[in-house]
């Protein structure tokens, strides 16, 4: 059963995720185009570059909200779409707490934020206390759904851009992208904490703490409290996309470095024994 119906059976498509950056002062588009295309049959990165070229904009009424680059590949005869950082194919939001050009974006608050009244553990920083980091802003993300619903904020009843429904299957989703939900048995949790370079056992508690919680307030606040737990960095994109690619919630990603002139499979990176 699909967790959410914002993703169409489809949405297991491979996609490239690209820098963008502004272009005018109300046009955006890719830093740098990637050199080849990703071959969709076996979603292998194709050895030996390709010509490359701008296809066409696709505008877009979710997501970025601005016209995105739709490229073609001469040498293949194809054409695929160019996600900025955090976006994915057929989403209405962002995933991860990143700017356009990949950058991870946090806030500061000027106090702590008060004890959950769901009764669910505080995130823990694991860092000493007076030097914690600044929070990551998931608030821009589909997860602002679960941040609402820690704080008992819900979203309207009638039909609008923050719909209750929609709230609670993105809460739903936020559980899967972070392996809590009841579809992963214990030791396939500690693989996916592997994968997101979290603690595995802090994972079993909130797995724990999701089954218990009934509400969505007390759901939102585990998914808080998980999502506190992924570390800081410029891969939280890298861990995001990965996580939600082996949970089922997106297709294959693969990001494009322009520096190295690499297109990145990064499903394969992360499952590449050291």
């Amino acid at each position: 059963m699909a967790v959410c119906h914002e993703a169409p059976p489809n949405r297991q498509r491979s996609f490239i995720v690209v820098a963008y950056a502004a272009t005018s002062p109300r046009a955006f588009g890719p830093v740098s185009m990637p050199d080849r295309c990703v071959e969709e049959m076996g979603g292998v990165v194709l050895a030996t570059p390709c010509h490359i070229v701008v296809s066409h904009w696709r505008g877009r009424s979710t997501g970025p909200c601005f016209p995105i680059c739709v490229a073609k590949c001469v040498t293949h005869n194809r054409a695929f779409t160019l996600y900025p950082p955090s976006h994915i194919p057929y989403g209405r939001v962002g995933v991860a707490p990143v700017a356009l050009d990949g950058e991870t974006l946090v806030h500061v608050r000027d106090d702590a934020p008060p004890e959950s009244e769901a009764g669910v553990r505080p995130p823990s920083t694991g860092t000493a206390a007076g030097t914690e980091s600044p929070p990551l802003s998931w608030e821009t993300t589909f997860l602002a759904a679960a941040c609402d619903a820690a704080e008992d904020k819900p979203w309207s009843r009638d039909d609008g851009p923050l719909w209750w429904q929609t709230q609670r299957r993105r809460i739903v989703r936020g559980a899967k992208l972070f392996g809590i939900d009841a579809g992963l048995s214990d030791a396939a949790r500690d693989i996916h904490a592997g994968e997101l370079e979290m603690a595995a056992l802090a994972l079993r508690d909130d797995a724990r703490d999701w089954s218990r919680a009934s509400g969505y307030q007390s759901r939102g606040a585990v998914v808080i409290h998980a999502m506190g737990g992924l570390p800081r960095g410029r891969c939280v994109l890298d861990r995001v996309l990965v996580a939600g690619a082996l949970t089922g919630l997106w297709g294959r990603p693969y990001r494009w470095e322009p520096r190295r002139g690499q297109l990145r499979d990064l499903l394969a990176e992360r499952q590449r024994p050291p």
